[in-house]
């Protein structure tokens, strides 16, 4: 017993459906009891037809021919009125339960991509993440809508089930018990499959993904180049379709085996159909049913049995739906590392810096040791600043950290005197404009492309042509044929694609465009010419200001004009100082740019 009991409480804590109700009821109260409302009378209606119904049949089969006329007169008149009124409601049922879908639906689709947006860049190393996330996604936005209109659909028919049951225990009592056991073997195959299907969802998830990254592959554009040159199309395809038909075996093997239970539920239901059938037939042979009460039961028995199967499925749905849904909870509830409330520390150097680290480590999940170790480093006003470092040294990672997407495991990052921590999240986010070398190529106009620097300004198409002078961009967006107008990328219609060096000068633009106090560039010179790099530190050393710039770069050309350098190796900072130090000294420096 106790064992029953526990599989029934984990089956209902599988469901969610009091959160999923909280959540609807939250975005569309009105028209959520607007639509379990509409039901109630929904189903008070068709009643009423069955009422009407039998009500004429006895009145046509009735002996008192006198006031057979004005009785059939009547009735018909209340059917009439009935009948009306039951398909008026069904109708603004129905328009009602769409308009809420809607509006549900789009809340949840806002929800996921909220998320995504306030989630910390660290999620986004784990496959765990990328799993859930898939999971939320293929669930979709229309899943909580989904759950409420079973939720009623299937208060709808037990409703009507409950009619149909006490006309059916008028007739006889042995009906409504046989008409339940037809219920209980189905709802047990289907919800068993609900769970067994969701079991495989969650098993098959990485290997979905992985399928859908050979997809992108071998369809992407990004890719279209290099599967072209190296003949990797067809070997892709094979790998790809080798995982499809390894996930739809596994998908036919748990559906063929849940077929065989269903049939044999089938069956049963189909053997107490016509135990009914024989019962209700018998009652009419030894006169213990009237015309009416016949006729009815012909009508109820089928209604009944659909009834059955209506209840059976929007329950099986209802938990399967519900499952889903989960994973749409699972990434709703995921949440960011807490950051601590740190003091504010006033203590400064005798020359005031702008951001400076202290003994900044940082390892990333599951990764066997640190990246980053005990990094110290100081930047200043109106400097320009480089990190160098050969691959893997940790030189994107401390990007990173500075930039507040990581949060370090310890040591602390102290901005204008104070502890990053002590300042919100995003208003400290602001203060630093960076181009990664993986810079985002909006497929969006050029005049977008670049404001997206400072999205919440009051933007100027002043400032954003002076923000292109200082990237070099101008020139090339001059031969535009719809200057800052013009759509980029091939995705959309009248897109032009560009090189990635003049990409790369965007990206730049759209950081000179913020009003940051920390200009970083992650290697995002290195498609630039020499000319172009040149011309591009020229315009930052002029509008440098008070701000502060820090460069990570392999090419000596864009170390030189450093102000500072810091060398990094294995996640330390081995050496710093100016280039014309550093290239004098034994070390890391002078093997990476005389070797």
């Amino acid at each position: 017993m106790a064992r029953i009991t526990k599989k029934i409480t984990h089956t209902l804590g599988n469901l969610s459906i009091a959160k999923t109700f909280s959540l609807v009821m939250s975005v569309a109260p009105t028209l959520t009891t607007a639509t379990i409302i509409l039901v109630i009378l929904e189903s008070t209606f068709w009643f009423g037809t069955l009422y009407i119904t039998k009500k004429l049949i006895n009145v046509v089969g009735g002996q008192n021919t006198i006031d057979k006329e004005i009785l059939l007169k009547h009735s018909l008149i209340e059917a009439l009125v009935i009948s009306i009124a039951y398909t008026l409601i069904k109708f603004i049922a129905n328009i009602v339960a769409e308009y809420q879908a809607t509006k549900v639906s789009e809340y949840i689709d806002d929800k996921i991509h909220e998320q995504a947006v306030l989630l910390d860049l660290l999620f986004y190393e784990s496959p765990d993440y990328y799993d859930i996330l898939k999971r939320a996604k293929d669930a979709g936005p229309e899943k909580p809508t989904s759950i409420i209109l079973g939720m009623v659909n299937l208060m709808k028919s037990i409703l009507l089930l409950l009619v149909i049951s006490s006309i059916l225990l008028s007739i006889h009592w042995a009906l409504l018990p046989l008409l339940i056991l037809l219920i209980v073997p189905v709802l047990l195959i289907r919800v068993k499959q609900a769970k067994r299907l969701q079991q495989l969802r969650l098993a098959q998830t990485p290997t979905e993904r992985k399928a859908s990254y050979f997809s992108y592959l071998i369809t992407g554009d990004t890719t279209a180049k290099e599967i072209r040159l190296y003949g990797l199309g067809n070997y892709l395809r094979r790998i790809y379709l080798d995982l499809r038909l390894s996930l739809l075996k596994e998908k036919m093997s748990v559906k063929r085996k849940l077929s065989i239970y269903e049939l044999l539920a089938t069956i049963m239901s189909v053997i107490g159909i016509m135990i009914c059938i024989w019962l209700i037939a018998y009652q009419s042979l030894i006169g213990k049913s009237n015309v009416g009460d016949l006729s009815i039961f012909i009508i109820v028995f089928i209604q009944s049995f659909s009834l059955i199967q209506a209840i059976a499925t929007n329950i099986s749905s209802l938990y399967q739906n519900s499952i889903i849904l989960k994973s749409i909870f699972d990434l709703l509830d995921l949440k960011n590392k807490q950051r601590e409330n740190k003091p504010i520390d006033d203590v400064i150097d005798e020359q005031k810096y702008l951001l400076k680290t202290q003994n900044l480590t940082f390892r990333y999940p599951l990764s066997p040791k640190d990246c980053l170790i005990n990094i110290n480093i100081k930047l200043y006003p109106k400097k320009i600043f480089a990190v160098v470092g050969l691959n893997g040294s940790g030189k994107s990672t401390l990007a990173k950290l500075l930039c507040g997407l990581y949060q370090a495991d310890s040591g602390v990052i102290y901005y204008q005197g104070k502890d990053i921590l002590s300042y919100d999240k995003e208003e400290y986010r602001k203060e630093i404009s960076a181009v990664f070398q993986d810079f985002v190529k909006y497929n969006v106009s050029i005049a977008d492309n670049i404001k997206f620097g400072n999205i919440e300004a009051a933007h100027s198409i002043e400032a954003i042509k002076n923000a292109a002078q200082k990237s070099g961009a101008d020139e090339m967006i001059d031969n535009m044929p719809q200057g800052y107008a013009t759509l980029m990328g091939k995705i959309f219609e009248d897109g032009h694609e560009i090189s990635i060096g003049q990409w790369q000068k965007l990206a730049i633009a759209r950081a000179f465009y913020s009003n940051s106090k920390i200009i970083l560039l992650d290697e995002a010179t290195s498609a630039l010419d020499t000319v172009a790099e040149n011309k591009l530190f020229e315009h930052l050393k002029e509008n440098l200001g008070d701000r502060t710039a820090l460069v990570i770069s392999h090419r000596l050309s864009t170390v030189k004009q450093a102000d500072h350098v810091y060398v990094m190796k294995e996640g330390t900072i081995v050496q710093s100082g100016t280039h014309e130090e550093l290239i004098e000294m034994e070390g890391e420096y002078k093997k990476m740019f005389t070797n």
